[in-house]
């Protein structure tokens, strides 16, 4: 389930629901402090998800690659980007 703000984002950011779905499948997780989920792509998951991406047939890979999503405890995506930064661990 995603929230409206989580579909303008997608849309504004030119992130599809296939990179969304294979950041949930293959992504890492990592809780934050605030009660949420940040499901991104670090070095092992980018190529198994790079190789997907390409069967799919998906343009601008490598930006696809940078995206992130914030998951609520309910399971509500709540906003999707594409990092410019490391991942904060708390």
């Amino acid at each position: 389930m995603m929230s409206l703000h989580a579909q303008q984002r997608s849309q504004q950011r030119g992130i599809p629901c296939t990179v969304i779905d294979i950041l949930l499948d293959c992504g890492v997780s990592e809780h934050s402090k605030r009660g949420v989920e940040v499901f991104y792509l670090n070095k092992r998951t980018k190529i198994a998800a790079a190789m997907h991406m390409k069967e799919i047939g998906l343009k601008n890979i490598d930006q696809c690659l940078n995206a992130y999503l914030v998951e609520s405890s309910d399971g509500c995506i709540i906003t999707v980007g594409h990092r410019t930064k490391k991942i904060n661990r708390n």
